[in-house]
């Protein structure tokens, strides 16, 4: 049985919140809000509400519902729903127990008031610009795909569908025509593959498969996401009819750092593949199976490689705890020893640095990894590694490996550190300890990428 509710029950319910950690309480956080609330009143062109009549809800709390519907994919009806029944959504909207909330058709006339005045690309590239300006560069690549987001079905007779089919509008009164949508549409969803066993005419057994093809009605939301911070960085709605690999074109980040693009195989098309190439991109698009034959092996060999996360097999421990196992991997086979090769010591390379970006240098015409680092392809670090350089004065490199140990000849720096130091580059994996250390160095003084 319930007991009496306390004066500080839903101040203790948010403080858990924000000690299971909500990612919404980090938005508000990272994002100032109160930045699009002149944008907002330009759009909207509201009245002067000094001769009375009730007021309108707060624009910046109407447009963060817009924004959370992009991150979590909601309708409308989903929205009003969620921003009732949870707390955290509540919090971040500034609402309490008793506040008035949005219902859809408030929700659905604010969103077509700024696609009307064309202001909702600019709020949603502003809020983009802000991310960045708090250190969330999209860093490890781009992430493309499409999710269906349903609407209310329709009853239409046959000639209402044919005349929204054909782009025409219905003889509908306007109070009738307020309540339908024309816009949504029906496809198939894929559901689950099953695989039944059935007797051949030969009397063996084999096995049929049957895929679940599920009806939708409503709309698509096709995003682009980064890869680390997984935020939407760009996003298309269509209607659900629409091919999910038509709309890869516009949706390529040109500001992601990182140059792969991760697409499931509906993507996959020469097109597509086209307008990657076409970007300054790299395609990690998963292949399509050949109908009726096996994948090609080197498709095969790609599929780790275009998978963004490592795949793996998750087990159940006798104690009911879950832990993650790769699966075994052969051993390789044995090597035959090969006599060392004696070369002589490799001569410096000396002069003036130039900047290609802020891992690879050309000095004295000749193109330059520097050792144990990773760029960061940003135009603002390339401009301040340029800038560094051009003060620096020549440098020496020696090479290591594929890559090249290049030091400040005048100050003695060594250009890794100083660049991982910076927040310009990235530590590698198998950097020097000493390049380890200066990229945990920047991350505690939040320098270039690393600032938050």
């Amino acid at each position: 049985m319930a007991g009496q509710a306390g004066l500080f029950d839903l101040q203790d319910r948010y403080a858990e919140l924000s000690k299971s950690g909500d990612p919404l309480e980090r938005l508000s956080s990272v994002v100032d809000f109160e930045v699009f609330r002149q944008p907002l009143d330009a759009a909207l062109g509201r009245k002067d509400r000094s001769r009375g009549g009730r007021p309108p809800l707060d624009a910046v709390m109407m447009f963060k519902i817009l924004v959370l519907q992009a991150l979590y994919g909601l309708s409308d009806e989903q929205a009003e729903y969620q921003v009732r029944d949870r707390l955290s959504f509540m919090r971040f909207f500034g609402l309490g127990l008793g506040d008035r909330v949005p219902d859809r058709t408030t929700i659905w006339l604010f969103r077509e008031a700024l696609v009307t005045a064309g202001a909702m690309e600019g709020l949603f590239a502003r809020f983009d610009t802000a991310l960045k300006e708090r250190g969330y560069f999209a860093l490890g690549g781009q992430i493309i795909d499409a999710s269906i987001v349903e609407a209310p079905r329709q009853r239409l007779t046959r000639e209402e569908k044919r005349q929204i089919r054909d782009g025409e509008d219905p003889p509908w009164p306007p109070a009738k025509a307020r309540q339908k949508d024309r816009q949504a549409r029906w496809t198939v969803k894929r559901g689950r593959v099953k695989a039944k066993p059935g007797p051949t005419l030969d009397g063996s057994e084999a096995r049929t498969v049957e895929g679940l093809l599920i009806p939708a009605f409503g709309y698509k939301s096709h995003i682009s996401i980064d890869r680390r911070f997984r935020l939407i960085r760009r996003f298309i709605v269509t209607d659900a009819a629409r091919h999910d690999g038509a709309q890869l074109p516009g949706l390529l980040n040109p500001d992601a750092f990182d140059s792969r693009v991760w697409a499931d195989s509906a993507y996959r098309s020469k097109a597509n593949e086209a307008a990657i190439a076409a970007a300054g991109r790299r395609s990690m698009v998963h292949f399509r199976k050949p109908k009726g034959r096996p994948m090609p092996e080197p498709h095969q060999r790609a599929i780790p490689s275009n998978t963004p996360q490592p795949q793996a097999k998750a087990t159940v421990g006798a104690g009911g705890s879950a832990s993650i196992s790769s699966p075994p991997v052969a051993p390789p086979a044995p090597i035959a020893p090969v006599a060392p090769v004696v070369l002589p010591p490799p001569s410096p390379i000396t002069g003036e640095a130039a900047a290609i970006n802020t891992a690879n240098v050309t000095v004295a015409g000749q193109n330059l990894q520097l050792y144990g680092v990773r760029p960061v392809l940003h135009p603002g670090a390339e401009a301040s590694f340029k800038g560094y350089l051009k003060q620096a004065g020549p440098v020496e490199c020696l090479p290591v490996g594929q890559d090249f140990a290049c030091k400040v000849v005048a100050k003695g720096y060594d250009l890794s550190e100083m660049v991982v130091l910076s927040g310009l580059a990235t530590a590698l994996p198998d950097a020097p300890a000493r390049i380890r250390d200066a990229e945990n160095e920047a991350k505690r003084n939040k320098s270039g990428v690393w600032r938050q």
